[in-house]
């Protein structure tokens, strides 16, 4: 399946820009990157995550898989959050980077979860 992306560009750009002038310019941006192949590019790289994709769904139903896919998420949390405690409870001093990469692992793993919900909206 190919998507248009001039198409599907312009639109987005008639939509989202009010300014005539701004528009104009966003447009002719937007035809000098096809003219450039830059879009054929992004088409390209469209087609190979859809083909992973398809073939990531041909694998589901084997419940193996599954429950591994299922299981990645909370682990790497209860593993990060087993350490912030056990730090806490045996006095490891922890510094400002270590409490930074169990922040980021915590907003990885979850921070996604709720910016996807608000692009669904």
């Amino acid at each position: 399946m190919t998507i248009p992306l001039l198409d599907v560009g312009l639109k987005l750009l008639d939509k989202l820009i009010k300014d005539p002038e701004q528009l104009a310019k966003a447009k002719f941006d937007l035809v000098e990157l096809q003219q450039s192949g830059a879009i054929k590019e992004l088409e390209a790289e469209l087609a190979d995550v859809a083909s992973a994709r398809e073939h990531d769904k041909a694998s589901y139903g084997n419940s193996a898989v599954d429950f591994l896919r299922g299981i990645v998420r909370p682990v790497i949390t209860l593993s990060a959050f087993s350490f912030y405690v056990y730090a806490k409870v045996e006095a490891v001093g922890l510094t400002a980077e270590d409490y930074g990469i169990i922040g980021m692992v915590l907003a990885f793993w979850f921070g996604g979860k709720f910016i996807g919900k608000d692009v669904q909206k």
